[in-house]
């Protein structure tokens, strides 16, 4: 599963500067409204950095902090409610809690470190699953990753720049596995590219990461990880109307539905391009010099396409539904295409670009937003037609 949390910023810093680009299909446009916000100023219920959100169906709110080795919690009116774990190795403890999900009463936490973490509805912890089997990769062993409805998990290790630049790894293995790290099957093969990666040379000092702007697969899985949905945003062929793929796959690694949805290209221009490359930055100590010479580095040795991929960020509701992030903005929002569980196209929602979604539904969706000191809250937004 890839990270796209310097895509959100990237779309943040061009939200302010691009125009809508092409005009929305004809499709109804929803409206996102602002409810309820978890966190706080002070106490119990500030949170620090937030990884990720999940929502349980009594609708108490999930967050979990890897700086704090904990996850937060908070009842469905926003009200602090506690906190699970704390620092250690132990039953109930975390080092680096990641990525959460509800699979039907159980509440799994990914630790980083520590594998998979199951608690209860009461959430008391019962089962760790952990393991590391040298995989097609040789930097990175393969790990719990996702758990599955049928009581396996997938597990991928993620192809890096060296890796790739150099051809060696042409291609990311999701694989099902036992929970004591037996292969069970091929879940799917994305294919990478140098074109999904950037190497440049500043100052005697060689960099390279993902290309923001990627054109490689994403793949994004429903909190009860009953499926796994493949989007891919490969760039149209010459002559031919631009469209991007979204497939549907089941645990058993079948097939289950998919759907070709056209789209309008957005081009890439050099305001774009200058954004992006102040964006891939860290502005260290004032050094003005230093961060431009970077930045002019990385916007003009960074290969640049002409256009935009179909879509930047998809995400999976539980309710079946599918969120896509398209490359397109107004008034400082981003625009969200959303298909139901069918994978028909419902509409299209503008949400703040402030905010970092991490829970998606039809009816409602959960994200980050920080405010004006960098503090995290967690905001639901309700979805209507």
């Amino acid at each position: 599963m890839r990270t796209h949390l310097f895509v959100v910023a990237l779309c943040t810093l061009l939200a302010a500067c691009a125009d809508e680009g092409t005009p929305p299909p004809s499709t109804s446009e929803l409206v996102a409204t602002r409810g309820t916000v978890f966190g706080a100023e002070d106490g119990q219920g500030a949170l620090s950095i937030v990884f990720d959100v999940d929502v349980s169906s009594d609708g108490r709110v999930y967050a979990s902090e890897p700086g704090f080795s904990r996850v937060v919690v908070f009842a469905s009116d926003g009200s602090f409610l506690t906190t699970i774990g704390r620092r250690g190795e132990g039953p109930g403890e975390f080092q680096v809690p990641g990525n959460l999900s509800w699979l039907g009463d159980t509440l799994t936490v990914l630790d980083f470190q520590l594998g998979i973490s199951l608690l209860d509805r009461d959430r008391e912890f019962f089962e760790r699953i952990s393991f590391a089997v040298q995989g097609e990769s040789q930097r990175f062993p393969l790990g719990p990753i996702l758990p599955l409805n049928d009581g396996s998990v997938g597990s991928s290790a993620p192809a890096v720049a060296a890796d790739v630049l150099s051809g060696r790894i042409q291609r990311e293995t999701w694989l099902k596995m036992s929970r004591d790290g037996a292969v069970l099957d091929t879940l799917l093969w994305q294919a990478v590219s140098d074109r999904d990666f950037y190497a440049v040379e500043v100052e005697g000092r060689s960099r390279s990461g993902s290309h923001p702007l990627s054109i490689g697969e994403l793949m994004a899985m429903p909190p009860d990880g009953s499926s796994l949905l493949v989007a891919g945003r490969a760039p149209p062929e010459a002559g031919s109307e631009p469209s991007f793929a979204l497939t549907r796959i089941s645990v058993d690694g079948d097939t289950i539905a998919r759907t070709q949805v056209p789209y309008g290209l957005v081009e890439v221009t050099p305001s774009h391009i200058d954004s992006i490359a102040r964006g891939m930055v860290i502005r260290r100590d004032d050094d003005d010099e230093q961060y431009e010479t970077t930045a002019r580095a990385f916007r003009d040795d960074v290969e640049w396409p002409t256009h935009f991929p179909a879509f930047s960020i998809v995400l999976a509701g539980a309710d079946g539904s599918v969120w896509v992030q398209r490359h397109l903005w107004r008034d400082g929002a981003n625009r969200w295409d959303v298909f139901d569980g069918e994978m028909s196209l419902v509409g299209f929602v503008y949400v703040p670009a402030t905010v970092d979604l991490k829970v998606v539904s039809l009816d409602a969706v959960y994200g980050i937003e920080l405010d004006s000191f960098d503090v995290p809250w967690i905001v639901r937004f309700d979805i209507s037609g």
